[in-house]
């Protein structure tokens, strides 16, 4: 059985790469993202209950770990560098239609921020999807491709009606030992 969902998984990744030039794919690929989103948001709502936001979570961090070797060969030539890095979250916004800027992007630390989210308005049902969910992906992914990263807890955001969410990515010093 696990073997069974690790190859419907695989799949499901690969068609998700698809989609960042692939429209169609994309369309498909947001609804599949909100309908999960949505699901674990009438069940936590209707019986109280976190098993469906707790498997879409343990999803995304096996989607993390799957596609960070993957992201880290196409867009990281130097993955010392948060600049370079940066690279991978911009991938992601692609495939998932998010938009936004980089009024910081250093070899240190990168500040994106996202103008628009077609998942705002579930997240302001349950403001655990920013704060948790893409927390812990954005975090698996980067960490996977460089063990000092850091992403800064999400406390400024669209779905809390702020004008833009901001990623604050970083890198220890080596040595660190973060």
């Amino acid at each position: 059985m696990r073997a069974l969902r690790q190859r419907l998984e695989e799949s499901l990744f690969r068609y998700a790469e698809r989609a960042e030039h692939e429209p169609a794919v994309r369309a498909r690929v947001k609804a599949v993202v909100r309908a999960g989103m949505r699901a674990a948001i009438v069940e936590k709502e209707r019986t109280g209950s976190d098993r469906l936001y707790r498997q879409l979570r343990a999803l995304a961090l096996r989607w993390a770990r799957w596609r960070a070797p993957r992201l880290a060969r196409r867009f990281v030539t130097d993955p010392a560098r948060m600049d370079q890095l940066a690279a991978v979250q911009d991938w992601e916004d692609r495939v998932l239609d998010v938009t936004g800027h980089w009024p910081v992007r250093e070899a240190t630390v990168a500040v994106k921020h996202e103008t628009a989210c077609p998942y705002a308005d579930l997240a302001a049902r349950d403001p655990r999807i920013c704060t948790d969910l893409v927390h812990a992906l954005e975090t698996e992914t980067f960490r996977a491709i460089q063990p000092r990263y850091r992403l800064v807890p999400l406390d400024r955001l669209l779905s809390r009606g702020d004008t833009h969410c901001v990623f604050r990515h970083e890198l220890a010093p080596p040595g660190d030992g973060r």
